[in-house]
């Protein structure tokens, strides 16, 4: 291949700074690829950290429902504590209303019973 010129310092020139404008060429391609992935990397970024907040939103809410539900059954378990103790009390207290309208009958037999204020009658049946 015949060289444009003639001196050979300036050939020697005119290579290196073809060498150099190929590897300029391939660091500002390398560079495009960074910038773009650092853009993709970025989008990413964003879309993790929406995902997380919404996450973070939604397991504030559930632990706020967890507690709500935790108070109601705490709640529960104090009327369910109240509510067995009353179904004894009522219980005694209408055996003893039965045991007393025994006793008492309603007058024209022995066998007569008193139930929620009114008496039933054996007889009757």
């Amino acid at each position: 291949m015949a060289s444009i010129y003639n001196n050979p310092e300036l050939e020697m020139m005119a290579k290196e700074i073809q060498a150099m404008l190929a590897e300029k060429m391939i660091i500002e391609k390398d560079v495009q690829e960074i910038e773009y992935n650092m853009s993709v990397k970025s989008t990413e970024i964003h879309n993790l950290q929406s995902e997380f907040d919404t996450l973070a939103a939604t397991l504030k809410q559930l632990t706020n429902q967890k507690d709500v539900a935790q108070k109601r059954l705490d709640a529960l378990d104090g009327q369910v504590g109240l509510a067995i103790p009353c179904a004894v009390w009522l219980a005694l207290y209408f055996a003893q209303r039965v045991l007393l309208a025994r006793d008492v009958g309603c007058g024209r037999c022995p066998n007569t019973y008193m139930i929620l204020g009114g008496y039933i009658c054996n007889k009757n049946k």
